[in-house]
Order: C-alpha cells, then structure tokens, then sequence
C-alpha cells in the first residue's frame, strides 16, 4: 500500500472478490504467508457481511409496506 488511494482501491478490489487471490499472492511472497492469509481472509469475510448487510437493508427499505 504506496498511498491511501491505492489501498482504498486494493481493498475494494478485494470486497468484489475480482483478483484478490493475485494481490494475497503478491503479499504473501513479500512478507509472511500466515498473516497475509489472516489479513485477507478477515478482509473478505468482514466486507463481504458489510455488503451483505447493506443490500439487505435497501432491499427492506425498498419493499417496505407503507
């Protein structure tokens, strides 16, 4: 992560789960396998329940009955 910028978009990159296994690669060669593996997996798996909650959430705000 060089700058904010490129992290926000590495992280969103890896909330769409478009390449993230290419960057945890590129990670885990550059330093430790285990943490990059954690790191990534919580990212994946917390952002991913974010979303999840917020589509469901518009969803019901959408189709609420009046």
């Amino acid at each position: 992560f060089d700058s904010i910028g490129d992290a926000y978009l590495t992280i969103f990159q890896c909330t769409t789960l478009e390449g993230w296994t290419r960057i945890k690669v590129i990670i885990s060669d550059g330093y430790n396998i285990i943490v990059a593996n954690i790191f990534f997996g919580l990212c994946v798996l917390i952002c991913n329940y974010f979303l999840l909650n917020l589509t469901v959430a518009v969803m019901l705000d959408k189709f609420k009955l009046q």
